[in-house]
Parts: structure tokens; C-alpha cells; sequence
């Protein structure tokens, strides 16, 4: 019979339930394993611009998780580009590091090099990447005569590369006066890009802007796929076209 005014302790009651709770459950209790992030590769991913002698660079390198449940390290996380090194600009709590740089391309058309830090417990990385641009034969201003053709220029051979570029694109764009037109495909632009005059917008304009953007990805991994690296790649390249008015010429 309790006492009046007796309250059993929060401890003393807890007590009193678990010899309950064991036998009702047959004498033994299971825990719940702990959900934790299963393994997984290291990543690496960039974007590459290149543009008048220059690349930038944006990206990150995700050190991935090992089999004991462990976020990877790496022994030096800096990144190789054009043969520089570059540190990271954020390094976030799962190890995974932030890139960003500009630097100058030994030609205008390259080679963009890039080399991905060693990840501690990998035992290799993707070998360096070596893209090269397409290269304008054409001055920067064309002079176009009245109802002529527009051909640009360009040199699409390069040496090879790696890992292998796909999924090519090119995209032509002419503007003047407000007008626009368009023009791409898949794969590399060709080596003479023709346009009729009646494509050329801007009748009563004298100067219409050329932009030529290239487009590519590609992808490489080690023997077992424990360090994938994805990169995509632009290039733009530029004309200004001069075209007399009409009653005159160049």
C-alpha cells in the first residue's frame, strides 16, 4: 500500500521496468545497427573554360568515404593545373575540397592540364588531363563584301588527348541591330563555316559580332573505379565583322 503522498523516482521507476522489459522480451534486448553512409569512390569534377590564351578553371574533389566508415584524407590537396599547384578555396566537413583559377595557356589553343590530388587509401589516381582548343585562322575583324558569303576559318586538328573528349557540340552565333542568328551541330565544327548573305542579320548595320561556342565532356576512372574524374569543357572564339553599307565599298 503506497504512503500518501509518495512519488516514485523517475530512476527508481526506470529501474523497475527493465527486468520487466527483459523478461517480456525473453530476456535479451536488440539495438538498432547504426545507419551510416555506405563506401563510396572518390569524385573529382571540373568545369573548363578556355578563351583568349586563358583557362578557368572551377571544380571539386570529393575524397569519398573508405570501408571503415571514414571520411578520406589527402596527403597534399593541392590541385595541378598547367603544371601549377593549386589549393583549394573551401574545404568542407565530409573532406571534399573547392577549386577556382585562371591562368594563362601556353598557346592559344592549349594544352588545358589538369592533375588530381592523390587520395590517402586509393591506390592510384586518373592519369593528367590534356585538352587542346580549336584554333581561328581569321584575324579578329573579317572585312565582308556587299552580298558575299561569310566563311571563318579554323584549324579543329589536334594532338592526341586524354582521356578522349565526347559528346562534341558547336554553336555559331551572329548578331546585329538586334538581330540574331543561330546555327550548330554535334561533333566539331567544320574547318570552313559558310554563311549566305541572307543569314547575316543586320541589314542597315555595318559591324555584326561573330561568337563561335565548342562544347565537350569526358570522363576517366581507375581499375576498379575507385577514383572517377568528370570534367566538361567550352571554348569561345570570336569575330567582329565589318560590312560596308550597301551603296558603298569595302
Amino acid at each position: 500500500m503506497s504512503r500518501p503522498g509518495w512519488v516514485p523516482r523517475p530512476g527508481a521507476l526506470a529501474r523497475g521496468l527493465v527486468p520487466l522489459l527483459a523478461t517480456l522480451l525473453g530476456g535479451c534486448i536488440d539495438f538498432l545497427d547504426p545507419q551510416l553512409p555506405p563506401p563510396s569512390a572518390a569524385v573529382a569534377q571540373f568545369f573548363i573554360h578556355m578563351s583568349r590564351g586563358q583557362v578557368q578553371l572551377e571544380g571539386q574533389v570529393q575524397p569519398g568515404m573508405s570501408l571503415a566508415h571514414e571520411w578520406r584524407t589527402f596527403p597534399n590537396d593541392s590541385l595541378l593545373v598547367e603544371g601549377q599547384p593549386v589549393a583549394p578555396l573551401t574545404v568542407h566537413a565530409n573532406g571534399a575540397r573547392d577549386y577556382s583559377v585562371t591562368l594563362p595557356l601556353p598557346t592559344l589553343v592549349g594544352p588545358v592540364t589538369v592533375q588530381v590530388p592523390i587520395v590517402a587509401g586509393i591506390p592510384d589516381r586518373p592519369g593528367e588531363l590534356r585538352w587542346y582548343g580549336v584554333r581561328r585562322l581569321d584575324p579578329d575583324t573579317l572585312v565582308l563584301a556587299v552580298g558575299a558569303d561569310l566563311h571563318l576559318h579554323l584549324d579543329t586538328s589536334a594532338p592526341p588527348q586524354t582521356p578522349p573528349p565526347t559528346g562534341a557540340q558547336w554553336f555559331l552565333q551572329l548578331a546585329a541591330g538586334g538581330h540574331m542568328f543561330q546555327l550548330g551541330a554535334d561533333g566539331l565544327p567544320p574547318a570552313d563555316m559558310r554563311v549566305p548573305p541572307e543569314f547575316i542579320p543586320g541589314d542597315s548595320t555595318s559591324v555584326v559580332n561573330a561568337t563561335l561556342l565548342l562544347l565537350h565532356s569526358g570522363q576517366a576512372n581507375i581499375a576498379g573505379g575507385g577514383y572517377l574524374l568528370n570534367v566538361s569543357f567550352d571554348q569561345t572564339l570570336t569575330w567582329t565583322v565589318v560590312r560596308p553599307r550597301k551603296g558603298t565599298t569595302p
